[in-house]
């Protein structure tokens, strides 16, 4: 029997809709609700779920780091799905911690509304995901590579998520220095349908050139015409730092590509966890969380009506 996407996603979503519940209606901050940010939490909460025993095995101390962790619950406000929420990266962490616990959770946004909105929603969910050490700062993506830096010594390892409305502030300077970090795996949201929109209008001496040079750290991107070749200039880039570079494409519907989120490691073990995750999201696609949604939110009862 193949794998039932349906089922494996109505199961995940509705543990972690009933696990918000305390603060579904807390009238705080959301982020926009769009159905295929879900790819994005799904994907982080299987791999931490699948990685932590490996940190624990081999390190001293493992970070999980939220470079733009925003305010932690999204919220849709149209069709079917509207009032519902989900949570976001910083809350996958954290609803993960009693079974599958980092030594350290760093919460970074530049946002100060969405720092307020997590840290009181932390604080709601106690009960939940218990005690642990959340520290929730409000910093430039700079800063918390900066953060990164200062708090790595030897035995320690890190999962840095790094989620960005645009990705103008992702200078390749700053994720070099990330990719330095030796023992730090990586979840970047790589925008690639943006990306070939800018690269449309990125003549010679343009602000969207300039901005494309800060990205890639250099002019290659010149050299590539659409958004599949900048992604595969973004991997072989990062291939130069760490061993495996996995992508899981993230689709608006159908074939219509937003983003890809790219995992890097250099960790066989975590590799295979990501490769199985990468295989599970590629057949969970944007119409199936949408039905599980759906379903375990009690806004239909069958798939048959949605399908």
């Amino acid at each position: 029997m193949g794998f039932d996407a349906f089922n494996w996603s109505k199961n995940k979503i509705s543990l972690l809709v009933d696990k918000i519940s305390l603060i579904k209606n807390d009238n705080l901050v959301l982020a926009p609700g769009e159905i295929w940010s879900l790819k994005k939490s799904l994907a982080l909460d299987y791999y931490i779920e699948g990685s932590v025993n490996l940190f624990k095995k081999y390190f001293n101390n493992w970070y999980y780091v939220d470079t733009h962790c925003g305010s932690g619950l999204i919220g849709f406000s149209d069709g079917i799905l509207k009032g519902e929420r989900f949570p976001g990266s910083p809350l996958i962490a954290a609803l993960r911690a009693l079974d599958s616990e980092f030594t350290e959770y760093l919460f970074f946004d530049n946002d100060s509304n969405a720092i307020d909105a997590l840290q009181t929603r932390l604080n709601s969910l106690r009960p939940q995901i218990g005690i642990h050490n959340f520290q929730i700062r409000k910093s430039e993506f700079a800063d918390s590579i900066s953060a990164i830096e200062h708090k790595k010594k030897f035995g320690d390892a890190f999962l840095v998520f790094i989620d960005p409305v645009g990705f103008i502030e992702i200078r390749w300077m700053l994720m070099e220095r990330l990719l330095k970090v030796e023992k730090a795996d990586i979840f970047f949201t790589f925008m690639t349908h943006a990306l070939a929109r800018h690269r449309t209008n990125a003549s010679p001496g343009s602000k969207y050139a300039e901005s494309l040079d800060d990205f890639y750290g250099d002019s290659s991107w010149n050299q590539k015409s659409n958004g599949d070749e900048l992604l595969q200039l973004y991997i072989d880039k990062i291939k130069h730092h760490r061993k495996y570079v996995l992508t899981i494409p993230v689709f608006q519907t159908g074939e219509r590509k937003l983003y890809d989120i790219i995992i890097a490691t250099d960790s066989k073990g975590a590799n295979n966890i990501v490769a199985d995750a990468t295989e599970v999201m590629r057949v969970t696609d944007t119409e199936v969380i949408k039905s599980a949604l759906a379903v375990a939110t009690n806004k239909m009862d069958n798939i048959t009506k949605w399908m």
